[in-house]
Order: C-alpha cells, then sequence, then structure tokens
C-alpha cells in the first residue's frame, strides 16, 4: 500500500519571513542593489555638507531662536530627510508586485504561499531598506557632528526623535506604492500615479477647506500634510502627530490587501 504525503503549504508569517530575507539577501548581494544604496549615500553626504550644515540655514535657525547647535543641526536634519526621503519612497518603493504580476511571477508565487503573505512581505522589506537608510543619515549627521567637535547629548538625544520620526512618517508613503504596484504592471506607473494622485487629492481638499472650513479634516487621508506642523515642533511634542501616518499607513495597507486579493494575477 503506497502512502502519498501531501505537503501543508507554509504558514503566512512563515512566508512573509522567507520572501523578506531572499529580498534583503538580493538586494546586498546583487550590484544594481547595491549601486542604489550607494548612490543615495553619496547623495545624503553631498546634502549634509550643502544643507544639513548649511552656514546660511543654520545662521536662520539661529535668527528663529535656536540657540544651540543639536536644535540647529538637527532642525536642519529633520527638515531636510523629512521631505527627502518621501519623495524616494515613490521610486524606491514602486516595484513591489507589479513587475512580478507582469512577468507572471506571482502567478508562480502563489502556488507555494499566500497573497497577503505576498503582499506584506514586500511592504516589510521596503520599509527595512527605508529604515536602513534612515539609519545612515542619522549616523553620518551624527559623524559629521564629531568631526566639527560639537556632539553632545542633546544631539544625540535630537538624533534618536528625529530618526523615530522619521521612521514614522515614511510608513503611509511605502504603503501608497504597494497599493498602486497592486494596482499598475510598471513602477513607473506607480511613481506616475502616485504624484498625480497626491496633487489632486490634496488640490482638492485645499478648496474645499477654503470653502468649508471642517473639510481640512480630510487631510489626514493625504500622507505628509502634517509635515508643516510637524516642522514647527521640537523634541518629545514631534510624537503627537504620531497618530497620522500610523492611521494613513492602517488605511492604505488595507486598502492594498483588498486589491491584491481581487486583483487578477
Amino acid at each position: 500500500m503506497t502512502t502519498i504525503s501531501l505537503q501543508q503549504p507554509p504558514s503566512t508569517l512563515s512566508a512573509m519571513k522567507t520572501i523578506v530575507l531572499l529580498e534583503l539577501e538580493r538586494t546586498f548581494t546583487h550590484k544594481q542593489g547595491l549601486i542604489y544604496l550607494l548612490t543615495f549615500m553619496i547623495f545624503w553626504m553631498f546634502l549634509l555638507k550643502y544643507a544639513v550644515f548649511s552656514q546660511t540655514l543654520m545662521v536662520m535657525n539661529q535668527v528663529l531662536g535656536a540657540d544651540e547647535l543639536p536644535s540647529k543641526l538637527f532642525a536642519n536634519f529633520f527638515k531636510v530627510a523629512m521631505y527627502l526621503l518621501p519623495v524616494l519612497s515613490l521610486f524606491i518603493a514602486a516595484n513591489q508586485t507589479g513587475s512580478d504580476r507582469e512577468r507572471g511571477t506571482l502567478r508562480f508565487m502563489t502556488m507555494y504561499c499566500s497573497r497577503d503573505a505576498i503582499f506584506f512581505a514586500r511592504f516589510i522589506f521596503q520599509v527595512i531598506i527605508h529604515y536602513i537608510l534612515i539609519l545612515f543619515a542619522t549616523i553620518s549627521t551624527l559623524g559629521f557632528g564629531v568631526f566639527k567637535g560639537e556632539l553632545s547629548f542633546d544631539a544625540t538625544s535630537h538624533a534618536l526623535i528625529s530618526a523615530a520620526n522619521l521612521a514614522l512618517i515614511i510608513l503611509p508613503f511605502i504603503a501608497l506604492m504597494a497599493v498602486l504596484s497592486a494596482l499598475v504592471k510598471s513602477p513607473r506607473q506607480a511613481t506616475f500615479y502616485a504624484g498625480i494622485i497626491w496633487s489632486v487629492a490634496s488640490g482638492i481638499i485645499s478648496l474645499l477647506s477654503h470653502y468649508f472650513a471642517p473639510a481640512s479634516a480630510l487631510n489626514i487621508l493625504v500622507p505628509g500634510m502634517q509635515f508643516s506642523l510637524l516642522g514647527d515642533l521640537n523634541g518629545s511634542a514631534m510624537f503627537t502627530l504620531a497618530y497620522v501616518p500610523l492611521f494613513q499607513c492602517t488605511v492604505l495597507l488595507l486598502l492594498g490587501r483588498e486589491i491584491m486579493r481581487r486583483k487578477s494575477l
């Protein structure tokens, strides 16, 4: 009598872990992934010299009342990174599932794991990559402070607070690209539609708010609309707006998951 053994498919968490590790291995062992990371590092070092440590910006911060180096330094660091990283994410995180759908790879992958595992694993992978970039940006900024001989406990505190807030505000942008990547077939399309959606949504909400003030509450649906408020906060007060990116990320991930489940592969 022949016994047939049926292998059980891996759990969602196990499949997600495998996909994330494979994506990380591919990024750090293939030339293209290393070139992307190296390009960011070179570009950030350029920004450190001419933007974060810009004498003009530091003088402006001093005029505005930031008399201590940590306040001046990390006010510049946070403001530059706050706008740079979301823009980069529109390109870096644009290819989460779209190209695989076009090539037919997703259909093959679903033979071994669920669509949820693929969708959330690719999102987590992009979060890890962006967090590596944030970590590099933070450490290199502190390194510049050491080079200039003006590092303090306050500087380190400012660095950690800034990095933690950057880690939060980048989430909805990566989630937005996960949604668009589940809808379209190419990273270029995802990036293009992200720009269109953000511009149209912010324009419509601004117009509605002009004629009907309560409509400004809709700003919570648009990633990055809290940046102007966040730039005016300092220290732990910055975390009072942490609910905004977390809410946006949750809504976008739920939407993307539903699209991924219904979208033809």
